[in-house]
């Protein structure tokens, strides 16, 4: 599936975080990045481990359930990712 090399637009969708590297195939395109999430639970914890075509981790994010029916969030963040313009990195 295509993916735009263009900067996010925040007004469209509350995005905390995009991946603007590009590759290069064979025939020296560029194109941007692909990847996948992969989901565990373990015991009350939910983790989603985004990671890249090459395995790299872009981002790990843990939900555990609170107290009266809340939900608590916290991710880690290695660095790879960028904060779309307008919108800066916040700690999870």
């Amino acid at each position: 599936m295509p993916v735009d090399l263009a900067e996010p637009d925040a007004t469209k969708a509350p995005l905390r975080f995009y991946d603007k590297r590009v590759y290069k195939t064979i025939e020296n395109t560029s194109v941007a990045a692909n990847g996948y999430v992969n989901l565990t639970i373990h015991d009350k914890d939910l983790t989603l481990d985004y990671l890249d075509i090459n395995n790299v981790q872009l981002l790990q994010e843990t939900f555990t359930p609170g107290i009266n029916g809340s939900l608590n969030h916290h991710y880690s963040d290695p660095g790879v990712l960028t904060a779309p313009k307008g919108n800066p990195k916040v700690g999870g």
